[in-house]
């Protein structure tokens, strides 16, 4: 009978204290409601530029949603825009289009950032890295392997 009632108990406090008592999940890393992704779409052999879409999506609705892109040092931008802010609706995708030139011979990383507040002042993002090194073709199959280090998504795209 005493077993039963302590038992009781912590299932009372556990109740309580977290909503919930599903073994693990305090362990487990709470997911951004935030995605972005950034991809190029063409590259022109003529005057090595680079077109690009950056996709991003929230789980929750949110006024204040901001898709920045971070240019590396020696980019120029061709045409469309680095930054968007607006509104987006839960499930929602928004898409930033842009050209640019990248250094020749150099390896750079353009970075994609997409951030939220929400309407009771919480803040999420979501960060996305496109690396120069990589062959425009091969990021048109689609990854191998897609796993988690660090807290952050990669996603491996076979070279060969």
């Amino acid at each position: 009978m005493l077993r039963f009632v302590i038992i009781a108990f912590v299932s009372i406090i556990c109740l309580s204290v977290t909503g919930s008592c599903v073994a693990g999940s305090i362990h487990k890393k709470p997911a951004s409601p935030v995605n972005v992704w950034i991809t190029p779409e063409s590259k022109s052999r003529a005057d090595d530029s680079v077109s690009f879409v950056v996709k991003a999506t929230s789980a929750i609705y949110s006024q204040q949603f901001r898709i920045q892109v971070e240019p590396p040092t020696g980019m120029t931008l061709n045409s469309g825009a680095l930054v968007w802010e607006g509104s987006l609706n839960s499930g929602e995708t928004h898409e930033l289009r842009f050209n640019a030139s990248l250094p020749k011979n150099t390896p750079v990383a353009v970075t994609a950032t997409a951030s939220i507040q929400t309407p009771t002042g919480a803040q999420f993002a979501a960060r996305a890295v496109y690396r120069s090194g990589v062959a425009v073709g091969v990021l048109n199959k689609p990854p191998s392997k897609s796993t988690f280090r660090g807290g952050r998504r990669v996603v491996e795209f076979p070279v060969r």
